[in-house]
């Protein structure tokens, strides 16, 4: 039965309550060519999620970072805000919480149980039980999947779009998916394959909880160029991983180093960080900051000088002064030491 599919799917998906995990991404796009391009620098993630107030983390670690000790960007989402800093640029971002498609590995859930940032498939598909075809087995296989196809709406809602599920569970792993395709409709009408993604290894945890350690997603274009757009395989960094262990508070809380140019969609603002405060709430860093300016005012943001002890004309002659002395004193205790 379709309904009992999906709370058998919801309970297996649900299992995974937070998770601290470190992937590899490595992505292809299609090129000027029929084929997708070479594979670009893989990317290293580290994802962090708590259902329980519906909390991530997102930090990105670039292969060419070498020995650098901190991430190139950060990101923390909770219920109402997202926050990002790019510390190449020692730039900030902060804007009101989307609904973002699933794109690239930056949602682990959206392996095996989210449509999007928000939009959980369990909940999409009690919505559309009865366009459910009946549950089947898959041939010379002991998987089971289950099909929703996609239909004409009036309106954009994702719970009556124009997306279309194909979900291919595997009981032996306690019905946690094996497989999530997502259907849509070409502008003939005609149903084509959108976006497809396969889970080829997984890992158990110490509680015993089988979870995604490798996979790959394929997402089609539709319409004209049709085929395959992208493919994009992760893999999970097993060592280095956690799963449905606690994550501390401040693990979603980020703060702007002194000195970072922001920019606050949420109040319309630009403002100078004048004081790195991970806990501060929007308002408060605004009123910390050092300078600030309406959002879409051409006024440039005044800089603060740095301490008199970075200024490099002070710096210029301390330096030679600091090297002068060293080199006095290496000469005096060669002296000492050749009589």
């Amino acid at each position: 039965m379709p309904g009992q599919f999906v709370d058998h799917f919801d309970q297996a998906t649900s299992a995974i309550v937070s998770y601290d995990v470190t992937l590899t991404v490595d992505s292809r796009r299609r090129g000027s060519g029929a084929g997708l391009e070479a594979p670009a620098s893989p990317v290293t993630y580290r994802l962090v999620f708590q259902r329980d107030g519906v909390m991530r983390r997102i930090e990105a670690w670039a292969k060419d970072q070498g020995s650098r000790r901190s991430p190139a960007s950060i990101t923390v989402i909770d219920r109402e805000s997202r926050r990002s800093y790019y510390s190449s640029g020692k730039q900030g971002l902060v804007d009101v919480r989307g609904s973002e498609p699933v794109i690239d590995g930056l949602d682990y859930n959206g392996f095996f149980r989210n449509a999007t940032e928000d939009y959980e498939l369990p909940e999409i598909l009690r919505r559309r039980l009865k366009q459910a075809s009946a549950v089947e087995r898959i041939p010379q296989s002991h998987r089971l999947r289950m099909s929703i196809p996609p239909i004409k709406a009036a309106s954009y809602d994702i719970f009556t779009d124009r997306f279309g599920y194909e979900i291919t569970v595997d009981p032996a792993r306690g019905f946690f998916p094996s497989a999530i395709r997502v259907n849509g409709l070409r502008k003939n009408g005609s149903i084509a394959l959108r976006r497809e993604t396969e889970i080829t290894e997984f890992v158990s945890t110490p509680k015993g909880i089988q979870v995604p350690s490798k996979v790959t997603t394929r997402i089609y274009n539709i319409d004209e160029p049709v085929g395959l757009m992208s493919s994009v395989t992760v893999e999970v960094d097993t060592g280095a991983s956690r799963w449905n262990d606690v994550i501390p508070p401040e693990t979603f809380q980020l703060g702007f180093p002194v000195g970072t140019r922001v920019v606050d969609m949420h109040q319309k603002t630009r403002f100078i960080s004048g004081k790195e405060d991970p806990g501060a709430s929007v308002k408060e860093l605004i009123a910390q900051a050092s300078d600030s300016v309406p959002l879409g005012s051409a006024r440039q943001l005044k800089i603060p000088p740095p301490p008199w002890w970075l200024d490099w004309h002070w710096l210029a002659p301390l330096s030679a002064g600091v090297l002068f002395l060293a080199v006095m004193t290496y000469r005096s205790l060669r002296r000492k030491g050749g009589r």
